[in-house]
């Protein structure tokens, strides 16, 4: 009777460390999975803080030296798409886009595009000044003419 119960402490101890270390390793390789804003390489000089990032991706308007800023939702990966989401605007994806409806129809504004192929977001994002969106810090490094403007979220994606 004592041999099985050793037994079953070492199964579970072996789950338990098993478990802890991938979770280890989830983490650790998730942790360049940081989202930050992005523009045209033109808009050098952009700046916004948190209030006017959310109210852009809200519909509102904004109108930084003398440029409207227009906002792109980059939908082309899940994960990052649910990350803005929660992080960002803080709402579910029925929500969010409840909410750009319901603003286009009450107050006559423009719908905020979203863009799902990659290759065409990016060349429209380079070639557009005033044009801004998020996507992963690691890819936004490696395009030529796109700029990074601030980090959204810092955190780790699993």
């Amino acid at each position: 009777m004592e041999r099985s119960i050793s037994m079953m402490r070492r199964s579970i101890l072996s789950f338990f460390s098993v478990l802890l270390l991938c979770n280890i390793v989830g983490i650790a390789s998730a942790t360049d999975k940081k989202v930050v804003l992005v523009t045209s390489a033109h808009m050098e000089n952009l700046s916004l803080n948190r209030l006017e990032v959310r109210q852009l991706f809200l519909g509102g308007n904004v109108t930084k030296n003398g440029t409207r800023i227009v906002p792109i939702i980059n939908d082309s990966d899940p994960l990052l798409y649910e990350i803005f989401l929660q992080k960002i605007v803080f709402m579910s994806a029925r929500t969010y886009e409840r909410r750009l409806i319901s603003r286009v129809l009450h107050k006559g504004s423009q719908r905020i595009q979203f863009s799902s192929n990659l290759a065409s977001f990016e060349n429209s994002l380079i070639t557009n000044p005033g044009w801004v969106s998020f996507m992963w810090e690691s890819h936004a490094r490696t395009l030529p003419g796109v700029i990074v403007i601030e980090e959204l979220w810092p955190g780790s994606a699993k």
